[in-house]
């Protein structure tokens, strides 16, 4: 057994452990206010959507550094879920503005156990269905697959192995993300 699974299973908010040490843990990030300013780079940068996995929905990466804050916050709230010693370092964040009817096609970011993924909710739920909006994925277990589905709310944060497949569900009204991607660089 890794220290990454042992430290894993010893997280209240783990929601899935996969073959491979995957994993995808949720939890409340109550920081997120302080980054609601980055969705006024809108219109700063390229919208990037036409050439992603994203759908009826605008996409950008940022470019100037404005992001940097948050990475680091959200960088020592990993290492203090975790609970054990890992580098990561990030390698990039963009953000998305869902329209009504935007969604996510099944995606990964990396192999497996190279890349930690983060999904940071801004966006207050308008329905009560439960797929309307939600983040899903499909963890590759020993025998067989396992999918979830993981709701949204403002300051909602799921943090993943960037090789679980993955999307988003249609969106019914506007809703806005930050995804952040850190390279594992070590693991003790």
């Amino acid at each position: 057994m890794s220290v990454l699974y042992e430290s894993l299973t010893k997280i209240k908010d783990t929601k899935n452990i996969g073959k491979n040490n995957t994993f995808v843990f949720e939890s409340f990030f109550d920081s997120y206010t302080k980054y609601e300013s980055l969705f006024e780079t809108v219109n700063k940068y390229p919208d990037i959507s036409n050439s992603t996995s994203t759908n009826n929905g605008v996409q950008w990466n940022f470019q100037n550094n404005e992001d940097k804050k948050l990475a680091l916050d959200i960088k020592n709230f990993i290492k203090k879920k975790l609970n054990y010693d890992v580098d990561i370092s990030q390698r990039e964040t963009w953000a998305i503005i869902y329209q009504p009817g935007g969604w996510q096609a099944l995606h990964y970011h990396s192999v497996p156990n190279e890349r930690i993924s983060v999904v940071l909710n801004f966006s207050k739920k308008t329905s009560t269905s439960h797929s309307d909006g939600a983040l899903y994925g499909i963890v590759e277990k020993e025998k067989g697959i396992e999918l979830f589905i993981s709701d949204y709310y403002p300051g909602k944060i799921t943090i993943m192995d960037g090789g679980i497949l993955h999307g988003s569900y249609p969106t019914m009204s506007e809703r806005k993300i930050i995804v952040l991607d850190f390279l594992i660089d070590k693991i003790s």
